[in-house]
C-alpha cells in the first residue's frame, strides 16, 4: 500500500506549501469533474487533509515509522540471472502471424533469504533494476546531447524497494509489477516485473 506521501508524490519531509502544490496539481488530473478515477481523488484528498493538519500528520508519521519494514542487506539476495541480461536478451514468438517480443521464461529473478521473524515483522529489499532514465544533461530534449547521444535517456540501475508479503510461504514466488514504481525521471524500466522467490531459513 502506498504511503500518503507517495500518493501525493512528495518527500516525507515536505513542508505544507509543497504538499498543497502537489495536491492541487494532482486534483487537476483526478478531480471527478475531469477524471473517472474518483477513488484516487478521494485518497489524494484524504492524504492532503492528514498531512496539512499538524496533529494528524505527527500521529500518522509515528504509526508509519512503527510499521516500516526491516530493509534486508544485499547479501541476502541471490540473482538467478543478471537483470540486465533479462532486459537485453528477449526471445520472440509468433502470435497471429506477428512476431512478438517476450522475455525468456524463468522461475524467478531474485531469491531473498530471511528468517521467520523478519517475515512476520515485515521485511523489504532494495533491488537495482535497469531503466531508461531521462537524460540529466538535456532533460530528454534530444538536442545534440553528448551524454545520451540525442536519445533523450541514459541506461541506469535504479534502486526499487520491494516489500515482502507477510503471508507468503517458504519457497513461494511472488510478482512485483514495476509500472507503479515508475518515477517522473524514468522513461521506463527495461523489465515489466520482478519475480521474487522467498527462502526462509533458521538462525
Amino acid at each position: 500500500m502506498d504511503s500518503l506521501y507517495e500518493l501525493l508524490k512528495v518527500q516525507p519531509d515536505a513542508d505544507r506549501e509543497s504538499i498543497k502544490r502537489a495536491f492541487y496539481r494532482l486534483a487537476k488530473e483526478y478531480h471527478p469533474d475531469i477524471s473517472k478515477k474518483s477513488t484516487i481523488f478521494i485518497k489524494i484528498l484524504n492524504a492532503y487533509k492528514t498531512l496539512t493538519d499538524d496533529y494528524k500528520r505527527e500521529l500518522y508519521d509515528s504509526t508509519r515509522k512503527a510499521r516500516e519494514p526491516v530493509v534486508l542487506p544485499k547479501d541476502r539476495l541471490v540473482y538467478a540471472v543478471s537483470l540486465s541480461d533479462i532486459a537485453r536478451k528477449p526471445h520472440y514468438r509468433t502470435v497471429g502471424g506477428r512476431r512478438r517480443r517476450q522475455y525468456r521464461p524463468r522461475e524467478f529473478d531474485i531469491c531473498v533469504n530471511l528468517t521467520e521473524g523478519e517475515l512476520q515483522y515485515g521485511a523489504a529489499i532494495h533491488v537495482d533494476v535497469p531503466a531508461h532514465v531521462i537524460c540529466p544533461l538535456c532533460r530528454g530534449n534530444h538536442g545534440s546531447c553528448r551524454l545520451c547521444s540525442d536519445r533523450g535517456y541514459v541506461l541506469k540501475a535504479v534502486a526499487v524497494a520491494v516489500p515482502i508479503p507477510r503471508d507468503i510461504s517458504d519457497g513461494e514466488v511472488f510478482s512485483m509489477p514495476l509500472q507503479r514504481k515508475r518515477g517522473s525521471r524514468f522513461a521506463y524500466f527495461m523489465i515489466s516485473e520482478l519475480l521474487v522467490k522467498v527462502k526462509v531459513f533458521q538462525r
